[in-house]
């Protein structure tokens, strides 16, 4: 019985097959423009049987980077100046981080550091698990822009229900071989990259899309005296999709329109205040799916 309790316990702490884990990042929403000049730094790591994970996790990392667009110093380049000024690579150090930015004429420095690499044997279960820590830092702010740690772990033996007893005996062991090692590097190098990749696109989208056209506006004021308010029923014939925000007496808040139909939007804005109290101007803003705006002035007569 004893036995059996001890199974399911073994099986409950140890997930069977890959996984991978994040924590971060600093800044929800970030953008990263993609006129701006960055640089890999080699990847940090305590101890000598970190290293090849180390240089393979930034190569992996840059390549991927380089693909999406962004503008990257050379690694030849960053490790010669590196080189020629004696600086190595230690625990993330802001100050160090802004030092050697500005010596490689970059607006960006990417740190790396290789927080684990574990290799667990335990029988009838083995495991593998890695771990990176990525800080971006702006260095013309001389601060952080975002930071996060991803993990990527495999689990062999046991848990994945080989058939047959000497696969069950087996499985640990071929679960600890280089391969699998290799193929959880590449997992996590990409997954390293990819909340920057993703915050270049945002950019790259925003560029790439011009801005939503408004073709024409139209509105009517209607003041009822009694209760000293006003009502303005507007309407704009502007770009399918999007949203658009109307703003009264410099007001911080829009009111928003309702999408009538095709590229047509209409609303009903109550005021409470009079009509000698609007303003003579209002803002119409027009915003696409990609977050670019457009705004527009409107006289009220």
């Amino acid at each position: 019985m004893n036995r059996i309790i001890g199974l399911i316990v073994l099986v409950t702490i140890f997930c069977a097959g890959c996984a991978s884990t994040q924590k971060g990042p600093v800044q929800e929403e970030y953008v990263l423009s993609n006129t701006l000049k960055y640089a890999v730094c080699p990847f940090y790591y305590d101890h000598k049987d970190k290293r090849d994970m180390a240089r393979t996790l930034r190569e992996i990392f840059t390549t991927d980077l380089l693909e999406d667009g962004l503008i990257i110093r050379k690694k030849t380049s960053v490790d010669s100046l590196l080189a020629e000024q004696g600086i190595q690579i230690g625990q993330f150090d802001l100050e160090e981080m802004v030092r050697i930015g500005k010596l490689l004429g970059v607006d960006i420095v990417i740190y790396g550091e290789i927080t684990k690499r574990s290799k667990l044997y335990a029988l009838v279960h083995s495991n593998i698990t890695l771990a990176a820590k990525i800080v971006l830092v702006d260095v013309n702010k001389a601060e952080i822009i975002t930071e996060y740690e991803k993990e990527e772990y495999r689990n062999a033996g046991l848990l994945r229900i080989p058939t047959g007893y000497v696969a069950a005996a087996v499985a640990p062991i071929k679960g600890l071989q280089k391969k699998f090692e290799d193929k959880l590097t590449f997992k996590l190098a990409k997954k390293c990259a990819e909340p920057i990749a993703n915050a270049f696109s945002k950019d790259k989208n925003s560029l790439s899309t011009p801005p939503p056209q408004i073709q024409d506006v139209s509105y009517e004021i209607v003041e009822n005296t009694a209760k000293n308010t006003v009502r303005i029923d507007m309407g704009v014939v502007g770009d399918h999709g999007c949203k658009v925000m109307v703003y009264v007496n410099d007001s911080k808040e829009g009111y928003p329109l309702t999408h009538a139909e095709g590229e047509h939007y209409k609303g009903k804005i109550e005021l409470p205040f009079s009509r000698d109290q609007i303003n003579n101007e209002v803002l119409v803003k027009i915003v696409n799916s990609n977050s670019v705006d457009s705004v527009k002035a409107i006289s009220l007569k």
